[in-house]
């Protein structure tokens, strides 16, 4: 969901990116938001619960930080200063399995690097349906998936194999340009360098459009704090990190929502 609210931005304009606008019910109408309207609603009490002080933009973004952390994709750097916003961006920006170049388009207007948006491509509901695209699933988001993920670079190996055979459009043509075949190749070659640099394309996408001055420090370690408090907590024991660690925004919401149960049990006690 994060990335659905990221991905929206055009560079050239400044309209849309993660700014929350994916909280309203226009926007949860676009092709690719269907079924987001109970996720919202949950975060939204999460972020109630948690004060209500941060910004829907913020808690969204922080929570795909943790939830990627939390299913191994390593430490996404973060930083608070979104300003939450009710304008919803124009319909179809977000990339569409059945429409090759998409994903280079989408990230080129978004104003990511190619290396980024290959990088995006490797996990999210984008490669999710990568095995259900045969069964006539023609946009990336159809399916919003409950089960449990790991991170792993088995996209890329998938793409790579046969030529891309099998794969939606918006993916296999990743192959039909040299530069960006080769950033597949080093994915599927080196999981490391895709999970660092899929870390840093999250960071990358959750910034879009914030001003120099929205990126101040101010109030930074405070919510680096939160963050650092729901990983420990949830680490604290393994079976409840493999509960709560289901994917995407979910693990990031089910960790806030934990989180935000604690503090309420700490007030009552106190």
């Amino acid at each position: 969901m994060a990335l659905h609210d990221a991905l929206t931005f055009d560079a050239a304009t400044r309209i849309g990116g993660p700014n929350g606008s994916i909280r309203m019910e226009r926007e949860q109408g676009h092709d690719g938001n269907e079924g987001l309207k109970l996720t919202v609603e949950r975060l939204e009490a999460v972020r109630r619960d948690l004060g209500g002080e941060m910004s829907f933009a913020d808690t969204l973004h922080l929570g795909a930080a943790v939830a990627a952390e939390m299913i191994g994709g390593g430490r996404v750097a973060f930083r608070p200063g979104r300003k939450d916003k009710k304008a919803c961006p124009p319909r179809g920006r977000l990339p569409a399995a059945d429409s090759a170049g998409s994903l280079e388009a989408v990230g080129r207007r978004a104003g990511l690097s190619r290396r980024h948006f290959v990088a995006l491509a490797g996990f999210h509901p984008f490669a999710g349906v990568l095995g259900d695209y045969e069964r006539g699933l023609t946009s990336f988001e159809q399916e919003w998936k409950e089960e449990p993920f790991c991170m792993g670079n088995a996209v890329y190996k998938d793409l790579l194999q046969g030529g891309g055979q099998g794969c939606p459009p918006a993916l296999r043509s990743l192959l039909e340009d040299e530069e960006l075949k080769a950033i597949c190749a080093e994915f599927a070659e080196d999981e490391g360098a895709w999970l660092r640099d899929y870390a840093r394309a999250l960071s990358a996408a959750s910034e879009l459009g914030m001003a120099p001055a929205e990126k101040k420090r101010s109030g930074a370690d405070a919510v680096a704090s939160l963050g650092d408090q729901l990983l420990g907590w949830v680490d604290g024991g393994s079976e409840l990190g493999r509960t709560v660690a289901i994917s995407g925004a979910l693990g990031g919401l089910a960790a806030l929502s934990l989180y935000a149960l604690r503090r309420r049990r700490a007030a009552r006690l106190a």
